[in-house]
């Protein structure tokens, strides 16, 4: 809140974004861990070494749900945004790597109803979520320094 007792013009936006991330990473950890058959089936045919592609399997879950716990409290919603920026960062370069044909074979290891979408269609909802993840970065980043200043 500001002096006057309104508040801060970002605050809305920047909720909603939160609320999105999480809701994301929620339903994706979950419906990967729902649907953990079809998802191991994915993630073993992937381009990675079958070592790392067991690792894999529990470790995206559990982040993405370890995130959304993060982005659920102010304490730890910094964290929660820098790991859904890197998360997402990471997801979308695949995709682009997919997209470009750099893969033989490319299974798609989302979950739920993300996991119907063409890769171009993911390409772009990644993109979307990419930079709702990246302005709530920069808004946090922007109170951090405001809260500094005071």
């Amino acid at each position: 809140m500001n002096t006057h007792g309104t508040k801060r013009y970002g605050d809305i936006p920047n909720r909603t974004v939160i609320a999105l991330l999480i809701l994301l990473w929620i339903y994706s950890g979950v419906s990967k861990l729902i649907e953990s058959e079809e998802t191991q089936l994915q993630i073993l045919n992937q381009v990675f070494p079958k070592v790392l592609s067991r690792a894999i399997l529990w470790s995206i879950s559990i982040i993405e749900i370890l995130t959304a716990f993060l982005l659920s409290f102010r304490t730890s919603r910094q964290a929660g945004i820098i790991i859904s920026v890197a998360l997402m960062g990471v997801f979308t370069l695949y995709i682009v790597a997919v997209v470009l044909g750099l893969f033989r074979y490319t299974p798609c290891s989302c979950g739920g109803i993300i996991a119907n979408l063409s890769w171009s269609q993911h390409l772009i909802f990644n993109v979307c979520f990419l930079a709702l993840a990246l302005y709530a970065l920069f808004i946090s980043l922007k109170e951090r320094r405001s809260k500094k200043n005071n």
